[in-house]
């Protein structure tokens, strides 16, 4: 079968995907579900990033709970927190931007899960004077490592800059 990569496609495979319920959407990625939903900021920070000083965030959560980190004052609660059991999602699907406008300099973030170490390479890299935005996935924490204040951790590598982390979808285990 050849894939058919005309715009007249694409758009009629845009508009279906746009008619489906994101609560009836759901992907099976392996031993993972992911759920969409509507964007919502999760991170704005409210100090900017200082180099090599990891900060931890919140995934989830009412308003309060996101209040200190930036985050929408309506709060941004993951699909299944009300289900049965409150299982706690694995992973967020996100939109990370480095405000580089507010940078002291170029570099790049880390985004990674709490109590785990630092990954070696970058999840977005900006420069001076340029916002930079990436989509991505962000682990969160699991188990002990996990508390009320720290699922994922961002961390500047060289610059001081503020990030803004939207989050789009959750990611559940089967």
């Amino acid at each position: 079968m050849k894939w058919d990569s005309s715009p007249v496609l694409a758009a009629g495979i845009i508009a279906g995907l746009a008619s489906v319920s994101q609560q009836a959407l759901a992907l099976n990625m392996g031993n993972l579900v992911y759920e969409p939903v509507e964007p919502c900021r999760i991170v704005f920070t409210p100090t900017s990033l200082v180099p090599n000083s990891p900060q931890s965030f919140v995934a989830y959560g009412d308003g309060a709970a996101l209040a200190g980190q930036g985050g929408d004052a309506a709060g941004c609660e993951h699909p299944r927190a009300t289900a049965a059991g409150g299982v706690a999602p694995v992973a967020i699907a996100a939109n990370l931007v480095a405000v580089g406008a507010l940078a002291t300099g170029g570099g790049n973030i880390v985004a990674y899960p709490s109590g785990s170490a630092t990954p070696a390479a970058a999840t977005i890299n900006f420069v001076k004077g340029t916002n930079i935005a990436n989509s991505t996935i962000i682990g969160l924490c699991e188990g002990s490592s996990c508390t009320a204040t720290a699922h994922f951790d961002l961390m500047s590598r060289s610059s001081t800059l503020p990030a803004v982390v939207d989050v789009q979808g959750y990611f559940y285990p089967q």
